[in-house]
């Protein structure tokens, strides 16, 4: 059997078995509230870390933004500076299909990591304190 035509069929028949299962094998629904919220804040930490984990690759270059209307005797000591910064570059993945190179020998298809945008220098301004 194909195993996408299984997987299918393995989801449809979970989907189907929770919306026919009656309501009776629910419990009370004042038993398990702290249940239901521990099992909610881990879903929550654990979906945080699946995003941070495929947003790993993603640069943003962020400026700090300070203030600048403070009272004489508050006005935090320091200075900006305009400072060089490296941003990497961003890839792409793209699947090369499998092909016969020039000799004739069969080579299978891979992922290969497309530049979309060079690496680059920026201007950035930042906050330097006194010393």
């Amino acid at each position: 059997m194909n195993p996408k035509r299984f997987l299918i069929l393995l989801c449809t028949a979970l989907f189907s078995l929770a919306v026919v299962a009656p309501n009776g094998w629910a419990g009370s629904p004042q038993q398990h509230r702290l249940e239901g919220i521990a099992i909610g804040i881990g879903a929550l930490i654990l979906g945080k870390a699946l995003v941070d984990a495929h947003q790993n690759g993603h640069f943003e270059a962020r400026v700090a933004a300070y203030q600048t209307d403070y009272p004489e005797h508050h006005r935090p000591r320091g200075h900006w500076e305009s400072r060089r910064v490296w941003v990497p570059a961003k890839y792409k993945k793209v699947w090369n299909p499998g092909h016969h190179n020039r000799h004739g020998r069969w080579v299978p298809g891979q992922w290969r990591r497309t530049e979309i945008q060079p690496g680059h220098w920026i201007n950035q301004r930042v906050r330097v304190g006194h010393h």
